[in-house]
C-alpha cells in the first residue's frame, strides 16, 4: 500500500511538479464535479470534528482532574484484584464538562478561522503528531514499562531503559527540527 502511495505522488510530481500548492482542491476549475468534490470535504470535516472533539474533551477533562481535584489516596491494583467503582476512572463531572466543551468549540473555531494556509496546519500535524506517536511516545512507555516488574533491574533492561530515553530525545530533535523546517 505504501508504494501505491508512492508512486502516485511521483507521478503526481514529475507531471505537475512545483505548480501543485499546498492545497490541491483549489487547483481545480469552477466546475460541477469540483463541487460535489468540495461539498464532500466539507460534510467530511463537519462530520468528524465531533469524533475529535469528544476524545480530547474526556482527554483535557482528565489532565484538569489530575491537575486540580485533590489527590487520593492510591491504591494497589494487580491483576487478580478487580477494579472496585472508586478506582475506575471518573466520569467528566458535570459542571466542568460544560465549560470545557465551550472552550474547546472556541478555540477550534478561532484556530479554523485565523489559519490561512491548510497545508500549514498539516504539516504541523504532520511534524508533531507523527514524531510523537513514532518515537516520543514508545521511548516513554518503554523507559517507564520495561524492568517495571522486577526487583533487580539486569544490565539488559538497564540497555534497554536507556535505549528507550534515547529515542525520546531523537524524537524531540526530529520534532523541532521537522518544525523549523515547516514554519521556516
Amino acid at each position: 500500500m505504501k508504494r501505491l502511495f508512492v508512486a502516485v505522488g511521483l507521478a503526481g510530481y514529475l507531471t505537475f511538479g512545483d505548480l501543485v500548492s499546498g492545497n490541491i482542491i483549489l487547483l481545480y476549475s469552477h466546475s460541477l464535479s469540483a463541487t460535489i468534490g468540495k461539498l464532500c470535504i466539507v460534510f467530511m470535516v463537519l462530520f468528524s470534528f465531533p469524533l475529535m472533539l469528544h476524545p480530547a474533551r474526556i482527554s483535557v477533562n482528565n489532565i484538569y482532574q489530575w491537575l486540580i481535584l485533590p489527590k487520593e489516596s492510591s491504591v494497589e491494583i494487580d491483576d487478580e484484584t478487580p477494579l472496585l467503582e472508586s478506582q475506575a476512572p471518573s466520569p467528566p463531572i458535570k459542571k466542568t464538562f460544560v465549560p470545557l466543551t465551550v472552550i474547546l468549540l472556541v478555540v477550534g473555531y478561532i484556530l479554523a478561522v485565523s489559519v490561512k494556509s491548510f497545508a500549514l496546519v498539516l504539516a504541523v500535524v504532520g511534524a508533531t503528531g507523527s514524531t510523537a506517536i513514532s518515537f516520543i511516545l514508545p521511548g516513554l512507555f518503554g523507559y517507564k514499562l520495561i524492568g517495571s516488574e522486577l526487583a533487580i533491574i539486569s544490565r539488559y533492561e538497564k540497555l534497554l531503559k536507556t535505549l528507550s530515553l534515547l529515542l525520546v530525545v531523537w524524537g524531540v530533535v526530529v520534532m523541532v527540527v521537522c518544525l523549523y523546517v515547516s514554519l521556516r
